[in-house]
């Protein structure tokens, strides 16, 4: 038994090994990749605020695989918005062989503090990997920006009121004292002036599409000197064009400016030793534009023709129609075009055509399709086609077409009329049940007397009534047959289906826009970047709408929107992903791609969902159709 039992024990050590390994093994890879807490860092750039000028908060996400944006408080005082373009990150760390990755995410919040004194913000809240992180409650202090005489921003109207339809030129106008240094002898330039513009932390309204325009140009506005009681200012003017859409002051968007105002200068040395003047510190200083006398006037009702469709300038009208021989029921195109004789140009792409429905003698002569036609555009002509079917060969003529229109300047509404158009309508052509059975040589057979056999043989003879010919006989009529039977008329039907909308498109180029607006809005989102997403969402929602997308801006596309019973949030969705594509393509920062277009993409399958062939009634869109 003594030789037995060391056999016995070194069996059951060498048993266990693979299992002590395996353990040993374990605990070590727990070791090396321990697992990470999701982590929320709440950063306030400051304390202290300017009354108007924004006051960044970054909420840092790190080690989540799951996150909730930041829920935003009300904050009374104050507003608070989340910026788009979150930013992630990844870092990764080897120390001794063992490798430590951390993957972070970046959100930004902006608070703009509407009056002085003390605003309380409450916690902001961040969901990651299901638990929920707040931030303390936070004080800061908001003071008054005194801008005295070194900044001051006005709007301006040219002219300064317009009757609704007409668009107005308007001038965002800054004034600027530049800065001076006694120490050093120095005065700031206009151009280092403009420098000191915080447009990031500015509200330009409908000011940010000019702005960015010449940007991409690399230009920016030239300051002109002007003297005022001995002192010298720098004047900016930046100017635009818009149509109101309402009566009253014009939309102008929110307007703010905040300029860095130097509070002295130091004296630096360049790499060659050359003596180089720098900011030794600034304060923002912020200004709210005053709007100067802006106002946009109502037409009047009284002498509004029954034919006004909203077209305000002048205008001529010239009609086509083709064919002028047609068949009853055949199609007619009659081609309308407007030329826009306005000295200062209308927005074309607003026009509406005629309302043919009105006239009434084209509607007794003729049937119309629903709906108004679209136009297309071309220099300062807008041209509409509408098919006509003759419904009497008694109609020789396509009456006189009127088309009216306000005219600001005489302060009446004037029309103008198409010359008739003359056209030959023939009967539709039919046959006779004797011209179907009649014979070769063009005469009617002959038809025997009740009783007789025709003597002609053939399939045309005649065989007396018998009980045979009078009996029920029933046909079965199986499922393969009754397949075969119903192939070609709905085969037929289709094929109707088929070549009556590829004409409906080929003779409206807006509705067959509209029709493959979503595999455009999906190509373009596919090329990736601000300007696709951009051009995706803006480009849908113009060519579900027949507008042409070249000239639609933010501000059109919210109006299109709320005007075709978007709700909020979505309005709200579609203008939040706008700006991110409008401040990277201006500022030059980057966004996540794949991010935005996601949430593009998600927009426009809501979009998708609207009623685009139903306009809501809404007041902002009122005058739409000027």
């Amino acid at each position: 038994m003594s030789r037995i039992l060391p056999v016995l024990s070194a069996t059951s050590l060498h048993a266990r090994i693979p299992a002590m390994l395996a353990g040993l093994l374990l605990l070590a890879l727990l070791g090396a990749s321990p697992a990470e807490a999701a982590e929320v860092d709440f950063r306030f750039a400051s304390r202290d605020a300017w009354v108007g000028a924004p006051l960044v908060v970054e909420v840092e996400v790190s080690n989540a695989s799951t996150i909730t944006p930041p829920v935003l408080p009300e904050v009374e005082g104050a507003s608070i918005r989340l910026l788009p373009g979150e930013r992630s990150s990844s870092f990764t760390q080897v120390v001794n062989g063992r490798a430590t990755t951390r993957q972070s995410r970046l959100y930004t919040i902006e608070i703009r503090p509407s009056r002085e004194g003390t605003i309380e913000v409450p916690p902001i809240e961040v969901s990651a990997d299901g638990r929920t992180f707040r931030s303390e409650a936070t004080t800061i202090t908001a003071r008054k920006s005194v801008t005295g005489d070194l900044l001051l921003a006005q709007v301006l109207g040219e002219p300064p009121q317009v009757t609704l339809g007409e668009p107005m030129e308007v001038t965002l106008r800054l004034v600027v004292r530049p800065y001076e240094s006694e120490q050093h002898g120095a005065v700031l330039s206009e151009a280092d002036m403009w420098s000191l513009l915080d447009l990031e932390g500015s509200e330009l309204g409908v000011f940010r599409k000019a702005l960015e325009e010449l940007a991409q140009q690399r230009r920016r506005p030239l300051g002109r000197a002007v003297e005022v009681d001995g002192r010298t200012y720098y004047v900016y003017d930046l100017t635009t064009r818009i149509q109101p859409l309402r009566a009253g002051p014009p939309d102008l968007g929110p307007l703010s400016i905040t300029l860095n105002y130097p509070t002295g200068l130091r004296a630096d040395r360049d790499f060659f030793g050359r003596r180089q003047l720098s900011l030794a510190g600034a304060r923002p200083l912020v200004a709210v534009p005053e709007v100067l006398g802006l106002d946009v006037r109502p037409l009047p009702e009284q002498g509004r023709p029954d034919s006004f469709a909203g077209a305000v300038g002048s205008f001529a009208i010239r009609a086509t129609a083709s064919p002028t021989d047609a068949a009853v029921g055949d199609p007619i195109t009659l081609t309308l075009e407007i030329e826009d004789l306005s000295e200062e140009g209308t927005n074309l792409a607003l026009l509406q055509a005629p309302p043919l429905d009105r006239v009434a003698a084209l509607v007794e002569g003729f049937r119309l399709p629903p709906g108004s036609p679209a136009g297309v555009v071309d220099g300062r002509v807008k041209t509409f086609t509408q098919t006509l079917r003759p419904i009497s060969d008694e109609v020789k003529a396509i009456p006189p077409i009127e088309f009216s229109w306000f005219d600001p300047q005489a302060r009446e509404y004037r029309a103008a009329r198409t010359a008739a158009i003359p056209i030959t309508v023939r009967p539709t052509e039919t046959m006779s049940l004797s011209q179907v059975v009649q014979a070769d040589s063009g005469s009617p057979r002959p038809i025997s007397p009740p009783g007789e056999t025709a003597p002609t043989a053939g399939l045309l003879a005649n065989r007396p009534a018998d009980a045979s010919l009078l009996a029920d006989e029933d046909i079965d009529l199986g499922p393969s047959i009754l397949a075969w039977i119903m192939v070609p008329p709905i085969a037929a039907v289709i094929l109707a289906v088929f070549l009556r909308r590829r004409r409906m498109l080929a003779l409206d180029p807006a509705l067959a826009r509209a029709s493959r607006a979503r595999r455009t809005a999906v190509r373009r989102l596919g090329i990736g970047g601000a300007d696709a997403v951009a051009t995706s969402i803006s480009g849908y929602v113009a060519d579900r709408a027949r507008l042409p997308s070249p000239t639609i801006t933010r501000q059109e596309v919210r109006e299109v929107l709320e005007s075709h019973g978007a709700d909020e949030p979505l309005r709200e969705e579609v203008d939040r992903i706008l700006r991110a594509c409008e401040r990277a393509r201006f500022t030059g920062a980057s966004i996540d791609d794949p991010a935005i277009a996601r949430e593009a993409r998600a927009a426009l399958e809501r979009l998708d969902r609207l009623r685009w062939t139903r306009t809501a009634p809404s007041d902002s869109m009122e005058g739409v159709g000027a």
